[in-house]
């Protein structure tokens, strides 16, 4: 089973599923991150030897580690309400622990995998503005100039719309042809960035591209069928 965890507003992961399952020989399922949180039963074991894991969720789908063939991990913050009741500290130590916890599942699991957690995003890797900004001039991607100060800790919005979306999976730029120095740069910057797939956002500014945010959590659509056979690809063992 190709496993997506997503909240059921997310329309592009929505998108997605239906078109991995006409490009793969497996089930796609969705689930939510209340589901994976409120499972009637979970089982963890980890040994030298590896690690299992079973969710028994509310409506009695079973999800064994054992039996995922592939991962598309869009999870943002886990679910908290239902430990609103519980007193300030124990409610702080529970969140920690199962974030912990969650963490620890995803990075167990052996199958393919886009958006391996880290330790500080659970979606994969993650960035401020400013930071991201950092890294694409780094990598060499054309960004517009920006003036910080002290009371300035993130960078101006480039003007202009949006008006191209790169998308680099397993350091191979996905959608249409550019020129080689553009392509060479994207490719840095996703290797600075880290993970597996990732989308670029670029705006116009003085008639020229420049670079304006990146994200982890890609919006499929943007890529289309192209990018669709590149995560098939990437999940396949």
């Amino acid at each position: 089973m190709i496993l997506i965890i997503a909240e059921p507003v997310d329309a592009a992961a929505l998108w997605l599923r239906p078109r991995l399952a006409a490009r793969l020989a497996s089930t796609v399922s969705i689930v939510t991150p209340m589901q994976l949180v409120c499972s009637r039963r979970i089982l963890h074991r980890l040994s030298t030897g590896g690690a299992s894991s079973r969710f028994v969720l509310a409506n009695g789908q079973t999800i064994e580690g054992a039996a995922l063939v592939g991962v598309v991990n869009r999870l943002g913050t886990l679910p908290t309400a239902h430990l609103a009741s519980a007193p300030p500290r124990e409610r702080i130590y529970a969140r920690d622990e199962l974030y912990a916890f969650i963490l620890g599942w995803l990075s167990s699991l052996e199958c393919p995998a886009i958006n391996r957690p880290e330790p500080n995003f659970l979606g994969g890797p993650w960035y401020p503005p400013l930071e991201a900004l950092q890294l694409a001039m780094l990598a060499g991607l054309p960004c517009a100039l920006q003036r910080l100060s002290v009371n300035t800790v993130e960078p101006a919005p480039v003007s202009g719309e949006v008006r191209r979306s790169c998308f680099i999976v397993d350091q191979r730029v996905v959608g249409p042809l550019m020129p080689q120095q553009l392509r060479d740069a994207l490719l840095r910057f996703a290797a600075l960035w880290g993970g597996r797939l990732l989308q670029v956002d670029f705006a116009v500014a003085d008639e020229k591209l420049v670079f304006s945010a990146a994200t982890s959590f890609a919006d499929f659509r943007s890529g289309g069928d192209i990018l669709v056979r590149a995560i098939a690809r990437a999940l396949r063992p």
